[in-house]
Parts: structure tokens; C-alpha cells; sequence
């Protein structure tokens, strides 16, 4: 568990009423890794959803079958979100995330979080717009990233 004020830094949470916070806060853990450390590989299962308290992540695509050429699509940094993938079918991490800097990281338990949302739905409809909208800004950084690639 971490405190609830943790879970107030994010634009994710904002607006969200406090008992929201309490009762997130339950399944959630802080934890620090150190440089060059995968949280996550593309293709395993989803089960923890990231907040980034410091540092900097990297998500890395594979670029070939065996995952051993991977490229940096975008980095992520204090104050954002990884691993949505934990909240949307089939619940499969779309890229890699890798450390890049000593990173201090909130994890949030995907399937509790889920149960939560569906609990909630006001709640869980206005977080997974927010969530939606990350995903759309992930999307157009991976398109930039891939053109200024191939040109």
C-alpha cells in the first residue's frame, strides 16, 4: 500500500473524489529500479499498470522476431503512465519498458485496479477516457518516431 496523496501527482487521478484515492491506494506498491531494468518485455502478460514518480523509462519496440533489436519509441518520465495494457484486452504489454535512469515507480495491481473500475463506473468511464487519450498521444509519438525512421 502507499499513501493516497501519491496517486494526487498524476493528471490521470485528477478530479477524482478522495475516497478513490483511499481505496486505490490499497493495491498499489512503490519501487525502485535501477538503471538498464526491464519492468515489462513486449508480448508477456499485463498485470501491473506504472505511475513514474522520478526518473526516466524508456518503450522499446521490437524490431525483429527474436526481440533482440529493439529501438526507443518514446521515453516516459515523473508525473506519466505505463503499461496500459493491463487495463484492455487481451491484457498483453504492447512494447518493452526499460529504465534509463534510477526510476522510482508506483505499480498498481491491474486485475485489482480493473475489479475497481467496473465497481465504479462513473469513475472507471472518466480514468479510461484519460487513459484512452494517452494511448492516442502514444500513437501519434510512435508514427513520428517511425517516419523520422524511415525518411
Amino acid at each position: 500500500m502507499i499513501s493516497p496523496e501519491l496517486l494526487r501527482r498524476f493528471s490521470l487521478f485528477g478530479g477524482m473524489p478522495p475516497e478513490m484515492f483511499d481505496e486505490i491506494a490499497l493495491f498499489c506498491e512503490e519501487h525502485t529500479f535501477e538503471p538498464d531494468t526491464y519492468l515489462f518485455e513486449q508480448g508477456e502478460t499485463a498485470t501491473a499498470v506504472y505511475l513514474v514518480l522520478d526518473g526516466m523509462i524508456d518503450l522499446l519496440i521490437d524490431m525483429d522476431e527474436e526481440g533482440e533489436l529493439r529501438d526507443t519509441i518514446e521515453t516516459i518520465v515523473a508525473g506519466e503512465m505505463l503499461g496500459w495494457s493491463a487495463m484492455v484486452e487481451p491484457y498483453r504489454y504492447k512494447l518493452s519498458a526499460a529504465t534509463t535512469t534510477r526510476a522510482q515507480v508506483i505499480q498498481m495491481d491491474a486485475p485489482k485496479l480493473n475489479d475497481y473500475l467496473n465497481e465504479h463506473p462513473h469513475w472507471g468511464l472518466i480514468l479510461m477516457k484519460r487513459v484512452a487519450q494517452t494511448i492516442g498521444e502514444r500513437l501519434t509519438h510512435m508514427r513520428t518516431r517511425l517516419m523520422s525512421i524511415s525518411t
